[in-house]
């Protein structure tokens, strides 16, 4: 094709006959062509499985399933990875017996290269890190990258060649890379890749010989890089704990983990040789000992743990001595708090009683019969979750006389809430010293419609969920390096009355409502560990974090009906979801929840001021 526009640029005159190339012309390109291609094609890979990776009889050393990916899997292929580590190396190099692993493979295509009746051999190689094999040669020019292991060996079973049981020495892939079998320099702080060959004949001629060779290869990477050592912060010391925080100094693996060593006697960063105690390996770059001893000074470090396991030395052992610090729990004690947790109706009576909580549980289930009697049953709970997941204020609204029926109505209110345990204190502030400020509560309230005429009268119930973070404090009074943390969960049961003459006749958008009932508050707190504190009295009774307080809420609030906004969307809801009426609100809910006015109960009281959606349904 060269020649032929060579000779079009020489002879720019010639006719369209002269250019037009003849058959013969045609096969000699083509032939030209077909001949290039074959000698740049690579050559044809053999196709060998690995069926298992054992150690062999008397031998001490099998590949950790962790770095060495288990078979089945073909030998060529990249997505099984098998990897050694620095530990590896040591324990192969210093393994006492052999470290012979058994490998039972299968030569997939011998149909196809071997198809005559014959008896093949195969050889293995085994390649030095970063060099490699002649994969299509059972002898080898590469003397001093590749060693032959197996040359012309018999298969054990020549018809189908599978179950093949082959022991490679993996002294003898160190012992290419180091100075001698068993000899291999561990510690190099190099990554390379060392390959493991399997020749195999090329097809075979009527005689019965082999007419060339295939190969393929299995990769092992040898990684003895170990990973930067970290830098660690000064451990922060805590309630019979240690924080301990660190950041990774290695840019070379993509994930790097870490490892936490502590112990009560002074140990070096050579972590291999200390006796003491460690994490697991972590991920994050924090990290809190527990269960240790106020007073007691212990040696901590940490390490750095790539992906293949190799571990890095320790950064420098530093000291902390874990301190005593007073969480709320323990804040509330200390001031004089009569709490004694448990959950009771009223903490002046024996704790245990959980009348109040299964007042409101029996309530729920006679308000879920009701609307079963009135056949809201499916429908309502279908209502509920359109109403948490897709339900907007201003797209949401229904006109201002619903063409479904109504049976029942939905708020989901969000609001900020402080509870008043100091309350019960004169010149001490536990919650006010420790948690400080508030937090948001969430919650849900349900009511079923028994009466609509001068107004909706309703019955229903309501759940939330309050949580809020603090500080632990020291004995002077400072801040600790420990958290705390408070959890309330208020469950009423009450009724309410809607004032909606004027929105259902006139549609005008303003619904006043008042709202009273019972009310339980679940709580607990926790320490620093994430365990429910618990406080010691001078008399050696230990009192937990847990417990229940009842009490009365009456709430005054403002509904704004969106109806008026949009009717034609509103009506569509209605019409597709059954929602009859979409609302915005404003509330103040007034909490009187401290066991009716026990000065032996915790004070959870709060006065809120609530917003949030809700729905007729």
């Amino acid at each position: 094709m060269i020649h032929e526009m060579v000779q079009r640029t020489a002879h720019p005159a010639r006719s369209e006959t002269m250019k037009r190339p003849t058959h013969t012309h045609l096969f000699s390109q083509f032939t030209a062509l077909a001949l290039v291609s074959l000698l740049a094609a690579p050559a044809f890979a053999a196709i060998v499985r690995i069926d298992s990776i054992a150690a062999t009889a008397k031998c001490d050393f099998t590949p950790d399933t962790t770095r060495f990916s288990q078979p089945p899997f073909q030998a060529a292929d990249s997505t099984h990875t098998h990897n050694l580590n620095i530990a590896d190396c040591k324990a192969i190099s210093t393994v006492q017996n052999c470290a012979r692993v058994e490998f039972n493979w299968t030569w997939q295509d011998k149909a196809t290269q071997a198809p005559l009746n014959f008896t093949p051999t195969y050889g293995i190689k085994i390649s030095a890190p970063g060099q490699s094999c002649d994969v299509n040669n059972m002898v080898e020019t590469n003397t001093t990258g590749c060693q032959v292991y197996i040359q012309n060996h018999a298969f054990s079973n020549p018809l189908t060649t599978s179950g093949e049981l082959t022991d490679i020495d993996f002294k003898q892939i160190l012992g290419v890379y180091g100075a001698d079998p068993g000899g291999a320099n561990c510690n190099a702080d190099v990554e390379a890749d060392a390959q493991i060959y399997f020749i195999l004949p090329s097809g075979s001629s009527v005689g019965g010989t082999t007419s060339g060779w295939l190969g393929t290869s299995m990769n092992v990477h040898l990684d003895l890089a170990p990973p930067a050592t970290p830098t660690m912060n000064a451990p922060a010391p805590g309630n019979a704990n240690l924080h301990v925080s660190w950041s990774q100094n290695d840019t070379t693996d993509t994930t790097v983990g870490a490892r936490v060593y502590w112990s009560d006697s002074p140990f070096t960063p050579d972590i291999a040789s200390a006796q003491a105690n460690h994490s697991d390996t972590l991920t994050a770059t924090s990290y809190q000992i527990t269960g240790l001893t106020n007073g007691t000074t212990y040696w901590v470090s940490v390490t750095a743990v790539d992906p293949n396991g190799n571990e890095s030395g320790g950064a420098p052992v530093a000291t902390a001595i874990p301190v005593i610090t007073y969480d709320l729990w323990n804040s509330y004690q200390a001031a004089g708090g009569q709490e004694q947790g448990g959950f009771s109706p009223c903490s002046a009576r024996p704790t245990g009683n959980a009348g109040p909580l299964a007042l409101l549980m029996l309530g729920a289930v006679l308000l879920l019969l009701m609307a079963r009697r009135r056949r809201v049953k499916l429908r309502f709970a279908l209502h509920l979750v359109v109403a948490l997941l897709v339900i907007a204020p201003l797209s949401l609204t229904a006109e201002g006389q619903a063409s479904s029926p109504q049976t029942a109505s939905i708020d989901l209110r969000v609001a900020s809430y402080k509870p008043g345990i100091d309350n019960a204190f004169v010149g001490h502030t536990p919650y006010a010293d420790v948690m400080k400020d508030s937090d948001f509560t969430f919650g849900i309230n349900i009511d079923w419609r028994v009466w609509h005429s001068f107004g909706e009268l309703g019955v229903g119930f309501g759940i939330g969920r309050w949580s809020h973070q603090g500080t632990s404090l020291l004995a002077d009074g400072s801040a600790s390096n420990d958290t705390t943390n408070m959890t309330i969960i208020p469950l009423t049961l009450d009724a309410v009355y809607r004032f909606d003459i004027l929105a259902q006749r006139y549609e005008f958008p303003i619904v006043p409502y008042v709202r009273a009932g019972f009310v339980y508050g679940l709580w607990w707190m926790t320490d620093a560990v994430n365990n429910v504190s618990a406080y010691t009295t001078p008399a050696g009774k230990t009192l937990k974090a847990i417990g229940g307080t009842g009490g009365l809420e009456g709430t005054f609030g403002i509904r704004l009906l969106l109806d008026v906004f949009e009717p034609g969307a509103a009506r569509s809801f209605d019409i597709e979801m059954g929602v009859n009426h979409s609302y915005i609100f404003a509330e103040v809910q007034k909490l009187w929840l401290n066991d009716f006015g026990s000065s032996k109960s915790i004070d959870l009281s709060d006065t809120v001021l609530a917003f949030g959606l809700a729905f007729d349904l």
